[in-house]
């Protein structure tokens, strides 16, 4: 609680009691005293204005020159925003006059914060800040930690793959070898508790099998993808880790053929959906397939050929869904005489993939190990490396979802 403090001098004691008020009213602020009709002022912030660098952890704070009202410091009067306004509690301290913002979680990285107080906030005389009070600061990057072992150690293990949830968790996946052949091993990292599992083998043959790969959904289920072999030709695999029990299914072949695929890789969109596409020998050439995960019924459905034969063989696809459900799949193929770049688009309306597309039309050189990405809107960009006879280039083409075209 706070007390009215009367200025200590012998003299006033000698006036009458209304110029002593006067006095008191007219002097100069000390050691947190009121003043009669002066604005009270911010003496010091942390972090100070135009700090850089600052811990993501950190609360925000503001002292005032003089003793502050403390029930005008609150949720509306002291506020934190980036982009957008910042979760958090507001605290005062009467004995220090520190207002204290403490965000209700850590802060993101390399991102401008401005606090605010505003002139709601006034002293023990009822006189509020001038102005409002702003200030700026920019949070640090992010640090590693302690690199730690995620795997059992049953012997060499290679080609770690990892995806991450909308809430920080993450499962990871790698091909590990027992002695005797290669074996699939997932292990899940919880941000809750800051801490990786135990590892988990996911598939069962008698086979080896490599080339592992993972899509996460935003709730937390995810995909496992690679291809195996079954004494005669490499299949490609699948496994699910179900968020809800915390537990892996059933390894299940996704595709029929009698021939061998290999290099799969695989997307998840919002809804939990999973496209797969893979390379697949048909005895002749080599073709690009794919299959769907259909997060209602907890399947997949048929493969299916995504590309038109030109005569050579096509390799290394590549996919990408939009917010939508829609997806593009890009891969190199060769015309008989080099590597071009393909793709072909999924549409969730339809439950169907389009006719494949030629996207780029450079003849000098081959192209080939195409990339792609895709907004939300179903907009996407393609890159790949070209040689143009004399040194290797990058390339780029872009895909308008509102005019279905390259």
């Amino acid at each position: 609680m706070h007390s009215l403090r009367l200025p200590v001098c012998s003299t006033y004691l000698l006036l009458p009691l209304t110029l002593v008020l006067a006095a008191c009213n007219s002097s100069s602020n000390d050691s947190g005293t009121t003043s009669g009709t002066t604005a009270p002022t911010v003496s010091s912030t942390s972090p100070l204005d135009g700090a850089t660098g600052v811990a993501r952890t950190d609360s925000v704070t503001a002292t005032f020159d003089r003793d502050i009202f403390a029930t005008t410091v609150d949720g509306s009067s002291f506020t934190l925003a980036a982009t957008g306004a910042v979760a958090g509690s507001v605290s005062f301290d009467g004995a220090s006059n520190v207002a204290t913002f403490t965000p209700a979680s850590t802060l993101a990285m390399l991102t401008t914060y401005t606090a605010t107080l505003t002139t709601a906030i006034t002293d023990l005389s009822g006189n509020a800040l001038a102005a409002d009070h702003a200030w700026s600061f920019t949070t640090a990057d992010g640090a590693w930690g302690t690199a730690a072992l995620i795997e059992g150690e049953n012997g060499d293990a290679y080609t770690p793959q990892i995806a991450v949830d909308a809430s920080g968790n993450a499962l990871a996946v790698w091909q590990q070898y027992d002695g005797t052949r290669n074996n699939i091993w997932a292990n899940r990292y919880d941000a809750g508790t800051g801490s990786w599992g135990t590892a988990a083998l996911i598939e069962s043959s008698n086979n080896s099998a490599d080339a592992p790969q993972i899509a996460v959904d935003a709730s937390g289920n995810a995909l496992a993808l690679w291809q195996q072999y079954d004494g005669t030709r490499t299949n490609i695999w699948a496994n699910r880790y179900d968020a809800g029990t915390g537990s892996w299914g059933a390894a299940a072949l996704i595709e029929s053929d009698n021939n061998s695929a290999d290099t799969p890789q695989i997307a998840v969109d919002a809804s939990g959906n999973a496209l797969a596409v893979w390379t697949q020998s048909d005895g002749t050439r080599f073709n690009i397939w794919a299959n769907r995960y259909d997060a209602g019924t907890d399947s997949w459905g048929a493969a299916a050929l995504i590309e038109v034969d030109n005569g050579g063989s096509a390799y290394r696809p590549q996919i990408a869904f939009d917010a939508s459900g829609n997806a593009l799949a890009v891969w190199y193929q060769s015309d008989g005489t080099r590597s071009n770049i393909w793709a072909n688009r999924y549409d969730a309306g339809t439950d169907s993939w389009g006719t494949a597309a030629l996207i780029e039309s450079n003849d000098v050189g081959a192209a080939y190990r195409p990339q792609i990405a895709v907004d939300a809107s179903g907009n996407a960009l393609a890159v790949w490396y070209q040689s143009d006879g004399i040194r290797t280039n990058i390339w780029a083409n872009r895909y308008d979802a509102g005019t279905d075209s390259w």
